[in-house]
Formats: structure tokens, sequence, C-alpha cells
């Protein structure tokens, strides 16, 4: 099973390349499956790939779910 967690594109960084971030983790992951993506994008990657572009009101709900989830366990970021 894989938790999708959404992630915030900081940059393109090559032609099939874009760094991401989370929480302060940052990566570079391929933007090869969803090529459509845009500076200040969300999105959700697996295995090192982009997989989904989200929408502005599903991130809001995401991120907010985990914020909950942060609070309820005690648990920093």
């Amino acid at each position: 099973m894989c938790l999708a967690v959404p992630v915030k594109v900081l940059e393109k960084t090559g032609k099939s390349m874009a760094r991401v971030e989370m929480d302060g983790v940052r990566l570079e992951v391929s933007t090869a499956l969803c090529p459509e993506i845009n500076v200040n994008d969300y999105v959700i990657i697996h295995a090192g790939f982009i997989i989904e572009k989200l929408e502005h009101e599903d991130v809001q709900e995401k991120l907010a779910l985990w914020e909950e989830y942060y609070e309820k366990t005690g648990q920093k970021k």
C-alpha cells in the first residue's frame, strides 16, 4: 500500500525533471508521466515519478488532514 502525500513543485530542473518539497524535504523527480505540471503545482509522486497533479481544493483538504494527524499523534513534521 502506498500513502500519497501532496508535494509542491519548486522548479523544473531539466527536460523531464522537477524539484519538489514537502515539509522541508526536497527531491528531484521525473515529470515524464505528467509533463503538464508547472512551478507551484501540488502533485503526488510514486517511485520517483509524478503520477498526478492535484487541484487546489484537494490539496488544502489533504494538507489539513495531515495537520490533524500530526496534532493527534504528537508527531512533528
